[in-house]
């Protein structure tokens, strides 16, 4: 029964070629035309579909190139900046023999790359030169008689969380390597800074009280200003006006 069914079904399929042959028998000039159109419209319909694929592809590579050559430029302009700085640190002679001549370019290295990481929070070269110069004149080794150390004259009670946070316990050691005491300080005058724009207080280009907290302490400084005391802007003016020397020469 289930065969009789099936092959009631497929009789008008089976008869497909043979009518298929019938009509292309009697109009073989259709015939020939309808295959050469389905050929034709296959050709296209694979031309187009690779087609779109290598324009699809074009389009990455292309992409592709521009961030390379933007990446490339990008890294250029750093090199000239970085190689700028370096030159200009290397023409002091203070400075050359504090650092010491090898430590120039790593250290150049790294004032770009924390002025590229807190750009959001206004911080440029030119700060934190003008800064490390007046707390402790580029000395690496310097110590204060409150106890701060290093170029930026970072306090042991201050520095040790950030330290650790780098996966680093303090020590004097620790404190004298320039890079790891400028990393240091940036971040907690960044920290300063961003506590301060939060109560409104500063802007993203102004570090009067950031300033003023890292030199005397968030608690003097707020003492100082309920008392309208503007000693606290002394230092502001000093770190100020050595930033402002600092691009002067292009830095």
């Amino acid at each position: 029964m289930q065969v009789k069914r099936m092959e009631t079904i497929l009789r008008p399929v089976q008869k497909v070629p043979a009518l298929v042959k019938e009509q292309r028998d009697k109009h073989p000039k259709v015939y020939f035309w309808v295959v050469f159109g389905l050929i034709v419209f296959l050709c296209f319909s694979v031309l187009h579909f690779f087609t779109i694929k290598r324009t699809e592809t074009l389009t990455v590579q292309n992409e592709q190139l521009s961030l390379d050559i933007q990446n490339l430029k990008m890294f250029q302009d750093q090199r000239v900046r970085i190689l700028r700085l370096e030159q200009v640190l290397l023409s002091n002679e203070n400075i050359k023999q504090k650092l010491g001549a090898d430590n120039i370019a790593p250290f150049a290295f790294k004032i770009l790359t924390l002025e590229d990481q807190y750009k959001d929070d206004g911080i440029t070269a030119s700060l934190l030169l003008g800064l490390i110069e007046v707390e402790s004149a580029f000395t690496p080794k310097a110590v204060s008689e409150t106890g701060a150390y290093g170029l930026m004259q970072i306090l042991r009670s201050t520095s040790t969380p950030y330290l650790r946070s780098m996966g680093r316990e303090w020590s004097e050691v620790t404190m004298f390597d320039p890079i790891i005491n400028v990393q240091v300080g940036v971040a907690v005058l960044v920290d300063l800074h961003r506590m301060y724009m939060t109560r409104g207080l500063e802007k993203k280009d102004e570090f009067t009280f950031s300033l003023s907290a890292y030199n005397m302490g968030e608690g003097t400084v707020q003492a100082a200003v309920n008392k309208k005391d503007k000693v606290y802007l002394n230092y502001v003016v000093k770190v100020k006006l050595a930033a402002k020397n600092w691009a002067a020469l292009g830095v």
